[in-house]
């Protein structure tokens, strides 16, 4: 494994020299047409060209001055004089931009600038514009900040909405509104039912037809989400502070899904609110 692992090494030493991997290269191209055919043909096609192997076909196209001579002049050009070749592009380069900035400036100012007072001048450019990159990234710090708390004021308005909604449901009496069969018992035999027309607050009773209003719905609270309902039942007529709180009738419930509102009365009586269909 080892004289394996040596004999790989000693060939990537040998084509990372950059003569012997110009040379490969140049071979090659001297001798496209092998290169070509040994790619992208088979032997039966290469034999069907009148070349009986692989090794026939490389000794009838490639000769002395293909196999050697080009190949080793390419890799020469390529090693020593390309790099010279590269550096006189450059200098051309280099000119030519130095004498296009010259006429644009005796263009430009109607005469010649000396080259201290044009690097002056562009000294002076580069700092001003490095000054305004700073502001702009100053001035996006800013504008981002006042994103964030335009996000910030965003949310806290749509709470302010959410709580404003909340507020407006949890103190709806509407949903009160209705014929209701109120029917109660007590663990001491006080059982009975009652008619009861709800309106905007207002409690009756139906008796023979005729609505007695009995009592005003006070403190009335809803929370949707428990879907529990609280209210006190005051007599008509009456104020809280003017009376007994043994008067006072509160009404703990709960909404079911049928419609219908359960729970206690005083905590003393259990009673059920049944909605009637008109």
């Amino acid at each position: 494994m080892e004289t394996i692992k040596e004999f790989i090494d000693s060939l990537k030493e040998r084509f990372s020299n950059p003569f012997l991997f110009s040379f490969l290269v140049s071979f090659l191209i001297c001798n496209w047409e092998v290169t070509l055919t040994l790619l992208f043909r088979d032997i039966d096609q290469i034999q069907a060209l009148g070349y009986e192997t692989y090794y026939a076909l490389i000794k009838s196209k490639v000769n002395f001055l293909s196999g050697l001579v080009f190949p080793i002049l390419g890799a020469l050009f390529y090693t020593f004089g390309f790099p010279f070749l590269r550096s006189g592009i450059q200098l051309f380069n280099s000119w030519l931009f130095k004498r296009t900035d010259k006429k644009n400036l005796e263009i430009l100012e109607g005469s010649y600038i000396e080259i201290n007072k044009y690097l002056t001048l562009r000294d002076d450019y580069t700092s001003k514009l490095k000054k305004l990159e700073e502001i702009i990234n100053q001035e996006g710090v800013t504008f981002q900040k006042l994103i964030d708390e335009e996000k910030k004021n965003i949310e806290l308005s749509k709470k302010v909405e959410e709580y404003e909604t909340f507020r407006k449901q949890s103190n709806d009496l509407s949903i009160l509104n209705g014929k209701w069969k109120n029917t109660f018992s007590s663990e001491k035999g006080m059982n009975g039912s009652e008619i009861a027309i709800i309106e905007d607050g207002k409690y009756y009773i139906l008796e023979r037809n005729y609505k007695n209003h009995v009592f005003d719905i006070e403190n009335f609270y809803y929370d949707a989400a428990s879907q529990k309902i609280f209210f006190v039942k005051m007599p008509k007529g009456l104020k809280a502070e003017n009376m007994e709180t043994s008067y006072l009738l509160i009404d703990n419930l709960k909404i079911y899904p049928d419609g219908s509102m359960q729970g206690h009365e005083n905590y003393v009586l259990d009673i059920k609110y049944t909605k009637i269909d008109e």
